[in-house]
């Protein structure tokens, strides 16, 4: 602590603020005036490793010396897009359970021997992918990998943890639709991709699927998904490269795919299964707050226009001070935050712009969003929008970068999408040269409503008082999330 103090503190790189009465402030002061930003440097990407284990596991290793802390996290190919279709749920449920005891380990005991090194352990199924990952300290990794090992490969699975599991994702189902933002991203993937289709259901099930799951399920499912041909190791941390291989030899060098048991299915791309415009509402009687999600098509991770179709989606809703929010916070006042953001799959891409405003302005919000789509087709971003938009993006990769979760996070991604980590290089020279031109052209066919599933959960009555005059498809009530 002294040595890092002697580092950091610096004397001669600190900010001294002073804060006084106005009346006692010199008319003229050089410091009111806002010094011109610095100007935009290359930045260097952390340096980074990659070695192969016995048994053919790719390692990927990223030095981090500056503190004494180890993170690793294990990528395999296969997620909840593969679960049966009256098992939703499956995957996930089954990474939950990789620390519900293994090896010779209960589940309290697993969790103690963790606790004891001041480690932590985390597993989750995504879409198409799943990654468990631990995080420790330099000093006890080597006592804290057997355990991580231990839970992928052996974990017990036992029926009574199971129940206990299951209870629990239950709750977390529940707790989730009833709160409308969290149901409202659901619902519009449903209704825009199909309840049918891999992209439109909810990667945590339903009540009745979770239901439908039985303790011998867990078991084939590990079996098929957790397995060394389908898995891939990001490594971040201050130990030797060397070490760290010698460690991670140890414990999965050995790791072979069960026998018998064939890896998970991989779900086929499809062509959206819904057409636009839609526009549909979940009614919840008297609530105060109508939230708002607009969906449109996109394009996948590997599209070219990638980059500047995220810069667009920045200018309309991805900063406090984006269009979206500055009209319907800011000037408004209908709500606390709006956004939009662009989600780039391997497989499907797609956009959303959303808020939640105050119920009896709902009509008035609607309004705004159709405006503001409107006007960002017209190609009237300028300069300023677009070097903002491009800082932003740019930033956010950058601190993406700062953390060694967030480093292995975006190591990963390139990798799901077929990339090499060496071209994000390329990612933030792109981000840095986005002009308003390419914007523009760009902007002409953003926010397609004709293409579009507008999801409002509110108060039916109030909200259907309110739309006449929009010019919006005609109203559908769904269900809300299972």
């Amino acid at each position: 602590l002294q040595e890092w103090g002697k580092r950091v503190l610096d004397p001669d790189a600190r900010l001294i603020l002073r804060v006084v009465p106005e009346s006692d402030t010199p008319d003229v002061n050089p410091r009111d005036s806002r010094p011109a930003a610095a100007a935009e440097t290359n930045f260097k990407l952390p340096p980074s490793s990659s070695f192969t284990l016995s048994n053919g596991i790719r390692v990927f290793y990223f030095n981090r010396p500056q503190l004494p802390l180890m993170t690793v996290s294990t990528l395999f190919k296969g997620g909840a897009q593969s679960d049966p279709a009256k098992k939703l749920g499956l995957a996930s449920i089954t990474a939950d359970m990789l620390s519900q005891g293994a090896g010779s380990l209960d589940a309290e005991g697993f969790s103690k021997a963790l606790e004891s090194l001041g480690a932590s352990f985390g597993a989750s199924a995504g879409d198409a992918s799943t990654t468990v990952s631990l995080s420790s300290t330099a000093e006890s990794f080597e006592k804290a990998l057997p355990l991580y090992a231990s839970a992928i490969e052996n974990p017990h699975l036992a029926a009574p943890d199971f129940e206990r599991q299951r209870t629990l994702a239950l709750d977390a189902l529940a707790d989730d639709a009833d709160d409308p933002e969290t149901a409202s991203r659901f619902v519009a993937l449903r209704e825009f991709f199909g309840p049918a289709s891999p992209f439109g259901r909810n990667p945590a099930g339903t009540s009745d699927t979770l239901k439908a799951i039985e303790p011998a399920d867990l078991r084939q499912e590990h079996d098929a998904l957790f397995r060394p041909d389908r898995a891939a190791l990001f490594v971040a941390g201050s130990l030797p490269a060397e070490v760290v291989q010698k460690d991670l030899d140890r414990e999965f060098g050995a790791w072979a795919p069960s026998t018998g048991v064939p890896p998970l299915a991989e779900p086929k791309a499809e062509a959206r299964a819904v057409k636009g415009p839609r526009f549909v509402i979940v009614d919840r009687p008297q609530a105060v707050q109508t939230v708002i999600r607009f969906i449109f098509p996109g394009v996948p991770y590997g599209n070219p226009d990638r980059i500047a179709l995220e810069g667009l989606a920045t200018v309309l809703g991805g900063t406090f001070t984006s269009r979206l929010n500055a009209d319907l916070r800011e000037d408004k006042g209908y709500t606390y935050g709006a956004g939009s953001h662009d989600v780039f799959e391997p497989q499907v891409g797609y956009m959303t712009a959303e808020s939640s405003v105050r119920a009896n302005v709902t009509g008035l919000s609607l309004q705004e969003f159709l405006s503001q789509f409107a006007r960002l087709r017209t190609g009237d971003i300028g300069t300023a929008e677009a070097v903002k938009a491009r800082q932003s993006m740019r930033t956010d990769q950058i601190l993406a970068l700062e953390s060694l979760s967030g480093l292995i996070a975006s190591a990963q991604q390139l990798f799901e999408n077929g990339r090499s980590f060496q071209d994000l290089t390329q990612d933030l020279a792109t981000m840095s040269t986005l002009g308003a031109a390419r914007l523009n052209v760009l902007a002409k066919s953003a926010a397609p409503l004709d293409k579009a599933v507008i999801v409002l959960i509110g108060d039916k009555d109030l909200i259907l008082a309110q739309i006449a005059g929009l010019k919006l498809p005609k109203p559908e009530i769904v269900p809300g999330m299972r």
